[in-house]
């Protein structure tokens, strides 16, 4: 009896025992055994196109190929061009459980997802035209059409051409031209009676009527194809106004023979006063010379028409005058002579326009009427000194006391006529400097110079090397503003040039 109590008390005490370590066992494995439970847990990616969820898949790259896969078969049925902007993301996920795609099942919700975002591309492209440096973008092809059409048919009014937008090998490009509006001879003869055209025939049988030889713009034109959301468009009516609006331009116009202030007013289209102004030289007793330069203010538009036509017409004219050089009139100042006398003729021209504006009379053909006596005009040819140009630019017109030269950066800088540096540096608005005072106590003025290229002091000869035009001081644009001085009062420079 005592054997099994002892064997008894064994058993309870080993099993206290394992029951002990059995406890102390779960108490520190089962939270390590938890938190890897807890770890086991699946990752894949979520894919969301414009903020809605399309799938999952297993890796990114997996993502990435079923996108591309949706793409290519959308851009597969569209045979033009389209523009897919969509909001594409991929977010890392982890669960015990998660249901993935296949590749092609993803693909599929992808392309389904993607159909909200594409925009046929007639929606997304605007038309830019470009006019040299100017530019006005349009909606659409047609629009560009009319507002070319449009600005055209300003001076052709009859319709004679019509523009043509012309692809070029760049996709989206275009270039512009004029082709003349094809009708058949009959057609042509009744258009020219009903217009007042005339006509004449050549010694080879051919019929030539009056009317546009050539037409085109002064520009150059040409449209591109842009991404609506990177530009404004305008309509037809906003751009018309734009490209057409003048603003004045101030040009250096050579007189032509038998030309009078009347008459440039006339070509020109302004008032003779305005030249007057421009030309404090002449007055309303003021005769003009061959040759002479005078200043004019003439209209400039972004877009402007140029054309020729061919023109027959009466007239009345004067002869070419005859010049007399008279060595004791101070130059500018020119006396008629010999008034002449005015004739009548029958004259078919070639004449240039620019935005309506004659430019040019080239005669064809004449069948003088009554023939007109040459006017003797008397040139004042004595000048108390004497200075030549500066510089070789464009003539930018009268400014403040002076004149400028539109002249690029670095263009060689002269010296007007033999004279003494008398100034070199920068001077308050011109910038960078020169003044030369000459022998008679004239001084001419050299300013917004980039590089100047002689000292204070320093005797300089007429022609000589002197500077390089430039931009500096209150200027916008490379030139040379040049002013003279006489007598202490600035001066018209252009009556003294030679």
């Amino acid at each position: 009896m005592s054997h099994f109590t002892k064997y008894g008390k064994r058993m309870r005490l080993m099993l206290l025992t394992a029951m002990f370590v059995a406890s102390m066992v779960c108490l520190f494995a089962i939270p390590f055994v938890e938190k890897n439970l807890l770890n086991n847990q699946v990752a894949y990616y979520r894919i969301e196109v414009n903020g809605t969820e399309v799938g999952a898949a297993n890796s990114r790259a997996d993502a990435a190929k079923a996108l591309a896969d949706a793409r290519g078969r959308l851009s597969g049925i569209y045979p033009d061009v389209i523009y897919m902007e969509p909001e594409y993301t991929v977010i890392k996920e982890s669960h015990l459980t998660a249901e993935r795609m296949s590749e092609e099942e993803l693909s599929d919700s992808i392309y389904s997802a993607l159909f909200s975002s594409i925009t046929d591309v007639n929606s997304q492209i605007a038309y830019m035209v470009r006019m040299d440096d100017a530019t006005v973008t349009l909606a659409s092809l047609d629009d560009v059409y009319t507002l070319l059409s449009r600005v055209e048919q300003q001076y052709d009014t009859q319709k004679e051409y019509t523009v043509q937008l012309n692809a070029t090998g760049s996709s989206g490009d275009y270039t512009v031209s004029f082709e003349k509006t094809q009708t058949d001879a009959s057609k042509d003869i009744v258009s020219a009676v009903l217009s007042g055209q005339a006509s004449t025939t050549q010694e080879d049988g051919t019929v030539v009527h009056d009317g546009i030889t050539s037409i085109d713009f002064a520009q150059n034109v040409t449209v591109s194809e842009v991404l609506l959301a990177k530009t404004g468009i305008v309509n037809v009516d906003t751009a018309y106004e734009a490209v057409t609006k003048s603003s004045e331009n101030r040009v250096l116009y050579e007189v032509k023979a038998g030309e009078t202030v009347e008459s440039v007013a006339s070509d020109y289209r302004i008032d003779k006063e305005q030249i007057y102004e421009w030309n404090t030289q002449l007055d309303t007793d003021s005769v003009l010379a061959e040759g002479e330069m005078i200043t004019l203010s003439v209209p400039e538009t972004l877009l402007s028409v140029v054309m020729t036509k061919r023109e027959t017409y009466d007239e009345a004219y004067r002869a070419t005058p005859q010049y007399i050089q008279d060595e004791e009139a101070q130059k500018g100042k020119n006396t008629i002579e010999e008034e002449g006398s005015t004739g009548t003729r029958k004259v078919t021209a070639e004449v240039s326009y620019i935005n309506g504006r004659r430019t040019d009379t080239k005669i064809i053909d004449e069948k003088v009427q009554t023939e007109s006596q040459p006017q003797v005009i008397s040139v004042g040819t004595k000048s108390d000194s004497a200075y030549g140009l500066p510089v070789s630019g464009q003539f930018g017109g009268n400014v403040n006391n002076g004149v400028i030269w539109l002249a690029k950066e670095r263009t060689s800088v002269y010296a007007a006529a033999e004279g003494t540096v008398t100034r070199t540096g920068w001077y308050a608005d011109y910038g960078y400097c020169i003044d030369i005072t000459h022998k008679d106590g004239s001084v001419t003025r050299y300013g917004h110079l980039d590089a100047i290229g002689v000292v204070k002091g320093q005797n300089v000869t007429a022609g000589q090397l002197i500077a390089n035009s430039g931009s500096t001081g209150n200027c916008d644009e490379p030139c040379l503003y040049f002013e003279l001085w006489i007598n202490g009062s600035t001066v018209n420079p252009l009556r003294f040039i030679q």
